[in-house]
């Protein structure tokens, strides 16, 4: 009998860690990494102007294609295992808007995202980010909340969780967690945002809750963006979906930084296995 569970314990070891998520091929790999990542985005218009104004609030969706070395090495990218990564974030409500010219700066506050492991071309499947914002409603859920069909009703894992923290990224505010600038005098309009993220839960927390950024943050993101369908800005169409099937008025990519560590489970049902066969050896030599 204890040799089977012996057996057991070093299968479940080895079964645990082939089911699961794991950044590559390399057993216990640690370390620092960029997942690289395209959303579509927009706000909810609080008082109807027309115009980016304080109460409005950012939400959107997104799929991250790969999370790489800082180097660039590939450690996952999608499809990988048969599993796609893919998130809907909401909540970032603007606190201040500050023009300058053709420019204006947005410092926002809150902010939160759930990511989902879900079967590959489960959001493909779906529609796509071309479902734009009706991909709420065919998911039974409020424009801009934290679900999205193809994503959070797709029947995968609730990967992780995760708040915008407040950490400093304005100075003269404490309580900004996103601050973001937005000009209309390039062709494209463009600009860029930048913020920090606390892991709050989800399956996968213990691999990327590592206090590893500004104010003992867990991810730093910087993201540029444009308007779709505009020339010289990747289009809907290279993201998953056709520019007329809209609704999202801006395209956003580049990375999130962090730092991964291996999950323990495995590896300690594995020497449990091995602590289990050393006593049994030990106990027939004496």
């Amino acid at each position: 009998m204890k040799r089977k569970l012996i057996s057991l314990a070093i299968g479940l070891g080895f079964s645990a860690s082939a089911m699961a998520f794991t950044m590559n091929n390399i057993p216990g790999w640690d370390g620092n990494f960029e997942a690289k990542f395209q959303n579509m985005e927009a706000f909810i218009d609080a008082d109807q102007s027309g115009t980016i104004s304080t109460g409005d609030i950012n939400y959107g969706i997104l799929r991250i294609s790969s999370i790489n070395t800082i180097d660039g090495d590939t450690l996952w990218a999608n499809g990988q295992g048969g599993q796609e990564l893919t998130g809907v974030f909401g909540g970032i409500t603007v606190k201040k808007v500050t023009p300058s010219g053709g420019a204006f700066t947005v410092d926002s506050t809150g902010g939160q995202m759930n990511i989902y492991l879900n079967n590959l071309g489960s959001f493909t499947t779906a529609g796509g980010f071309a479902q734009g914002l009706g991909g709420y409603g065919s998911a039974s859920c409020s424009l801009g909340s934290l679900c999205y069909n193809g994503i959070s009703n797709a029947g995968g894992a609730l990967f992780l969780t995760l708040d915008w923290a407040a950490v400093g990224v304005s100075l003269l505010d404490g309580t900004i967690t996103v601050t973001g600038s937005f000009t209309g005098l390039t062709s494209p309009n463009s600009g860029h945002a930048l913020g920090y993220l606390n892991v709050t839960g989800g399956d996968y927390a213990y691999n990327f809750d590592t206090n590893g950024q500004r104010g003992g943050s867990d991810l730093f993101s910087q993201n540029d963006f444009c308007t779709p369908g505009q020339s010289g800005c990747v289009s809907l169409a290279s993201a998953g979906g056709a520019p007329e099937a809209g609704g999202w008025p801006l395209r956003s990519n580049d990375p999130v930084r962090g730092h991964y560590i291996p999950e323990p489970g495995s590896l300690a049902l594995l020497g449990l296995g091995l602590f289990g066969l050393g006593m049994g050896a030990r106990r027939r030599k004496v």
